[in-house]
């Protein structure tokens, strides 16, 4: 009775994961929901999922099977991902008694007759012995309940297990270059958490892997497994997918020998998550560790990791990594901003003209002025910022079009040089088979057998 109790009472049921299914949003519980089917669905909220969106609520939700619920939403009109492996949904009191339940019969029931059950029973006993079964049956209702809630979820016992099996150094390090992590580093840790991150966005590494692995030590990823001095630097757009960036930093690390210690400067994981007003500058832009690092003589270039979107240069951060790349370009030592995909580098030709051409198609009528940011305040000090070069936004404009046309033309030429190199291949192999082919009959006994048939 108490333990059915406990459950009416709560309406509470921790998630184990939220993901894009087909074309529904499925919803999968770590314990049993215990929710009654309805038609209209139940209605929830959710809370610490780190999903601004998803807490919006209320939703509604169906019960699929005893772990997965549906959940009521136009995949169509979702501006953003709901993704999240943590958090709860709630039912609001008293619905938690009326929309759980067992064997189709909800909770407030089975918490009728059993309080029925039980003053019948206890009516035959002393009230010294009915006070204690009382006590007893509250104290196991309360047990039987947390038991239920110590199910850890998947992710949550994928952490534990990354903590425990990698050489966790915890070197605390100053914001800026020194703070990078190699190719190796990052490969090895999208293939731990690979089943988890599947198609997912940063914004689904950083929520739900990086910022619970550095809670305790509230230290980057990059000083938690052990920093690098930088290499290069990362520029990219959050919301792209995460196998996507880690696939085209290791296509522009493998031109290196030793390409799998190549270090690379990554917001997500070079800077604190849980100081991300330091890692901005509070004194401004120029106490940022992005310009820390970008300006450090260790950086050899940018590295803008780019889909067919173009969307890293409609967001005004990687346009702020642009105008110092533009700045740091007038350096020898510096290489200027590479185009990367999960194909190649594009400057390098051989990402593939497809992915070039789609890139050059998508930018030639970009304009920088129009990107985007979640905070005005950051868009208005890098739009001022901007305009203060000459030319502002013009300048802008010629230089992401001109390194374009540069990575457009270099798909090109590499297109060219393989075409021209199989067409010779071709050409001489389809000029030998042309020779007589061999036979054992002599030449002149040939016409006279085709007279004699």
């Amino acid at each position: 009775c108490c333990f059915l109790f406990f459950i009416g009472f709560c309406g509470e049921v921790p998630i184990a994961d939220i993901s894009e299914q087909g074309r529904k949003v499925v919803v999968t519980t770590t314990i049993a929901h215990q929710f009654v089917k309805s038609r209209k669905g139940r209605e929830v909220t959710f809370h610490n999922t780190r999903v601004p969106d998803l807490e919006k609520g209320p939703w509604k939700v169906s019960a699929s099977s005893s772990f997965q619920l549906i959940l009521h939403v136009d995949v169509d009109q979702m501006e953003n991902p709901l993704d999240t492996s943590m958090g709860t949904l709630r039912l609001k009191f008293p619905r938690g008694f009326l929309a759980t339940g067992f064997l189709h019969c909800p909770t407030i029931c089975w918490c009728l007759l059993s309080l029925a059950a039980t003053v019948a029973i206890m009516s035959q006993l002393t009230w010294s012995l009915t006070l204690l079964l009382c006590v007893l049956g509250i104290l196991s209702g309360a047990a039987a309940f947390a038991c239920r809630w110590r199910n850890r979820s998947p992710l949550a016992k994928r952490l534990r297990q990354f903590l425990k099996e990698w050489p966790l150094q915890l070197q605390s390090c100053p914001r800026g270059p020194e703070r990078s992590v190699t190719v190796g580093k990052l490969q090895d840790f999208l293939q731990f958490f690979d089943s988890f991150i599947k198609e997912r966005c940063m914004y689904y590494v950083c929520d739900n892997i990086v910022k619970p692995l550095t809670a305790p030590s509230q230290l980057s990823w990059a000083e938690m497994v052990g920093p690098s001095p930088m290499e290069w630097f990362v520029s990219h757009y959050w919301g792209m997918a995460a196998r996507h960036l880690v696939e085209a930093i290791r296509k522009h690390a493998q031109s290196a020998p030793n390409w799998r210690d190549t270090a690379y400067w990554i917001c997500t994981f070079s800077n604190s998550q849980w100081k991300v007003k330091d890692e901005l500058g509070i004194g401004g832009w120029q106490e940022s560790s992005f310009y820390l690092a970008l300006k450090s003589p260790l950086c050899k270039g940018t590295a803008m990791v780019i889909d067919e979107q173009v969307m890293p240069l409609q967001r005004i951060w990687c346009l702020f990594e642009v105008y110092h790349t533009i700045l740091l370009s007038q350096n020898d030592n510096f290489q200027g901003l590479l185009l990367c995909a999960s194909t190649g580098v594009l400057q390098e030709g051989r990402a593939g003209t497809d992915v070039a051409v789609r890139v050059a198609q998508r930018a030639r009528d970009l304009d920088t002025r129009s990107a985007g940011a979640s905070n005005e305040r950051d868009l208005q000090m890098i739009h001022a910022l901007i305009e203060e070069m000459p030319r502002g936004f013009d300048a802008m404009n010629d230089f992401v079009r001109e390194t374009i046309f540069r990575a457009l033309e270099a798909s090109h030429d590499h297109y060219e040089q393989t075409f021209r190199g199989l067409i010779g291949d071709l050409t001489s192999r389809v000029a030998a088979a042309r020779a007589p082919l061999p036979t054992l009959l002599p030449r002149q006994t040939m016409p006279s057998l085709g007279r004699n048939a």
